[in-house]
């Protein structure tokens, strides 16, 4: 009467342990993880995007902020020494006093102190922003200089 090759769930449905409600579980089970599986993708590029343009208007900030300290530099120096005008100066910090041992134009550099270079007017400067001091200038050559012919 009932052959086990039979249902009545109708033709092409087979007959599993725990029957048609466990494979629908499964089914929401398997969909609802892939759905937290793409959400959560989708959050961490979001965060990835929003934390690139954050540090896109960072370095705009830092270059911004580094055009304003020279500025700054040019301003204070210029109260105490007559400097070039045709030029905004190359300013860097001293940072390591092994790498400049033995170099006159820093034998009393510390670390902090600014050291403003003039290319046009072959000058270098170093400033105590802390004293608002002048420590030394020199003359500098950058080694691109013609050479005369003979």
């Amino acid at each position: 009467m009932f052959n086990k090759n039979q249902n009545n769930m109708g033709p092409g449905v087979d007959f599993l342990p725990g029957g048609p409600v466990r494979q629908g579980r499964r089914l929401v089970a398997t969909l609802s993880v892939a759905l937290i599986v793409v959400s959560g993708l989708a959050g961490y590029f979001w965060y990835q995007n929003k934390n690139n343009t954050k540090l896109g208007q960072f370095d705009s900030e830092t270059q911004a902020g580094a055009q304003t300290e020279a500025e700054k530099l040019v301003i204070e120096i210029g109260r105490l020494l007559v400097l070039p005008t045709d030029e905004q100066p190359t300013v860097a910090t001293v940072t390591d006093l092994e790498a400049l041992k033995g170099q006159p134009f820093f034998l009393n550099a510390k670390i902090g102190y600014k050291v403003l270079i003039y290319t046009k007017a072959k000058k270098a400067i170093l400033y105590d922003p802390q004293a608002r001091k002048i420590v030394e200038v020199a003359p500098i050559n950058l080694g691109n200089q013609p050479t005369l012919p003979q």
